[in-house]
C-alpha cells in the first residue's frame, strides 16, 4: 500500500489494484495496457462494475458484526490485508487499511446495500 493505491492479493494468480485517490479513467486504462505488455499478465478494469462502502469509526466492527459473520478483531483481521466473505448476503471484498474498512461489491447489488446499512443503523 501508498498513499494513492493499494495492490492486494485475492489468491494465487487474483490481484486488484484500488487506488486511494480519484484518478482519470484514460490513465487507468493506459496503465493497464502497460501491464498487458507482459505476456504473463492479464488485467481488467472492473471499477465501474464495482460499488466501494468506505467504514469507519470506533464502532465500525460493532456494526459490521451485524452484517458479516466474518472475525474483525485485528488478532485475525491484519492491517492492510483483504478478505472476501459476504456481507448482507452479498458476496464482497473487505480491505483493511488501518483504522477503516473498504467494502466492494459487485454495483447491481449497490441499492440493496444501502437499505442494509440503513437497517442495521436503525437497529440499536
Amino acid at each position: 500500500m501508498s498513499e494513492k493505491f493499494l495492490f492486494a492479493k485475492h489468491s494465487f494468480n487474483q490481484w486488484s489494484l484500488c487506488y486511494l485517490e480519484e484518478q482519470n479513467h484514460k490513465d487507468i486504462s493506459k496503465f493497464i495496457s502497460i501491464i498487458n505488455l507482459n505476456e504473463e499478465i492479464l488485467a481488467s478494469d472492473y471499477s465501474y462494475g464495482q460499488v466501494y462502502f468506505e467504514f469507519l469509526g470506533e464502532k465500525k466492527n460493532e456494526f459490521l458484526n451485524k452484517l458479516t459473520h466474518f472475525d474483525l478483531r485485528s488478532k485475525n483481521f491484519l492491517d492492510l490485508t483483504l478478505a472476501q466473505t459476504l456481507v448482507a448476503r452479498i458476496d464482497c471484498t473487505i480491505y483493511n487499511l488501518k483504522g477503516k474498512y473498504l467494502i466492494t461489491c459487485n454495483r447491481s447489488f449497490e441499492d440493496y446495500f444501502i437499505e442494509r446499512i440503513k437497517d442495521t443503523a436503525n437497529v440499536n
